[in-house]
This record gives C-alpha cells, structure tokens and sequence, in this order.
C-alpha cells in the first residue's frame, strides 16, 4: 500500500505541473498591420527601380532603372471592405523634373481581419499576416492560379508558385538602405529556389525563384526583391536562352 501511495504521488506532481501550464496565457501582443501599411490618401514613397530584362530572345539580359513612386488614391468602393487603391508613377531615373511622373498602373489594397491582400494584374497575394512575429508562415500566394505568370513569360517555374510558403524574419530589427537606418523593420522572406543557377551546366535546364520584402514601422515597404526567370539549353538548331525578370525596389523617400 505505501508503494501504491508514493507511486500516485509520483504520478500527481508532473499531473499538477501540466494543469498550472495550461492556465498561463500567451501575453504575445502583435504590432497591428497598418503599423507597416499605409492607408491615408495623399501617402507617398519613392523608390529606385532596377528591372532585369532578357533580350535579344533570351542571349542578353540588361537591368534598366527608373524611379518609381506609389500613391495611395483613396478607398475603393464595390470592393472588400477597407480597400484601397494605389497608383504607381514612373519617370526616368535621376530625373528632378516633377512634371515627369507619369502615372503607369494602379494596385489595390486590402487590410482583413488578420492579413492584408494585394490585387495587382488580376492576381492576389497575402502580403502580411497577423500576428507579426518572429518564423510565422502563411501561404502568401494560396490565391494565385496555376501558372499565374503564363500569359506574360515563357517559363515553367511559376507552376509552385501556391506553395511558396512565406514567413517573418527579423521582426523588429533595424535595417539600413543608402545610410538611413529604419529602426523597426520586419522582413517577409517569401522563396529561395533554384536549380543550376548561375548556369555551370548549360546542357542542363535551370531556373531561380528568389523573393523577399521588408517593411519599416509607420512609413510601409522600403524594398523589395523579386527574381524569376528559367533557362532553356541548345535544342537542335535553337540556342540556349533565359526567359524571365527581376524587380528591385529600395527607398528612396517618403511623406
């Protein structure tokens, strides 16, 4: 019988152990998400715009800059709930002349409950989601279509494009871009995927899919990195050639 006693005893202190845990609570309290994403109309940031480009039917590639700006216009009605619409203007990198923006396309917007959404080119990602801390991950692209690229490049690599399984990193850590620090920045690291990339095996096929973001407290994105592109070996008469883009944002200012 004492043994019996001392073995309950055993078995009772890791018991009242596990009951006090599950009476503490998760004190975790999250940043809300327009803390990094602007909704006020008038809202501005400028950024430089480096885009890589194949020519010459995929033998050349060139990296054209330009400076870019979004604006944010104002709500968006016939649409979900707090959306808004974004209009991005261009004009020649280097240029002063204000006269020279000229407006290019328009995104939207959308901040839920627990996430925010982008609408761009009829196709929608979950840029951020709640809460905003350190290694969680979401399905950024889960909205997307198969292939969603299809229509305007000749590459396979964008068929995963739905499982791309983005997730925060140095949430709440400073960055720096052209000596100005951002002290409270979160970076949302979306895909790192490549194959044979640089080209070393150029009777092998390759590709690289590469995308990141990071957002600095109270102005919205500072930059963005986003490469795609696939490469295709000699196949009888027909050269080897790369088919894809690359988009990179930094800051440059903002209101």
């Amino acid at each position: 019988m004492k043994n019996c006693i001392k073995l309950l005893a055993f078995i009772a202190v890791p018991l009242s152990v596990l009951l006090g845990s599950c009476d503490k609570k998760d004190d975790f309290k999250s940043d809300p998400l327009t803390d990094y994403v602007s909704i006020t109309p008038g809202k501005y940031i400028t950024y430089k715009m480096d885009s890589l480009r194949f020519t010459d039917f995929g033998q050349g590639e060139v990296t054209i800059s330009y400076e870019a700006k979004d604006v944010v216009d104002g709500p968006l009605e016939g649409m979900e709930p707090n959306t808004w619409r974004v209009i991005r203007y261009f004009r020649p990198w280097g240029s002063t002349n204000e006269g020279a923006w000229v407006p290019q396309h328009a995104y939207s917007v959308t901040i839920t409950n627990d996430g925010v959404k982008m609408l761009e080119d009829n196709l929608t990602y979950t840029k951020l989601k709640l809460p905003i801390r350190e290694g969680l991950s979401w399905l950024g692209n889960a909205l997307l279509p198969q292939h969603p690229l299809a229509g305007r490049f000749q590459f396979s690599n964008d068929g995963n494009m739905r499982d791309w399984e983005y997730s925060y990193e140095n949430v709440d850590m400073p960055t720096i871009i052209d000596d100005v620090e951002y002290p409270n920045t979160i970076t949302v690291f979306q895909v790192d995927d490549s194959q044979n990339a640089p080209v070393t095996e150029p009777d092998l096929i390759g590709y690289l899919n590469y995308s990141t973001e990071t957002y600095a407290k109270g102005i919205g994105l500072i930059s963005r990195e986003m490469t795609m592109w696939e490469y295709q070996p000699k196949n009888g008469d027909k050269p080897a050639f790369k088919t894809g883009f690359g988009i990179k944002l930094t800051i440059t200012g903002h209101n």
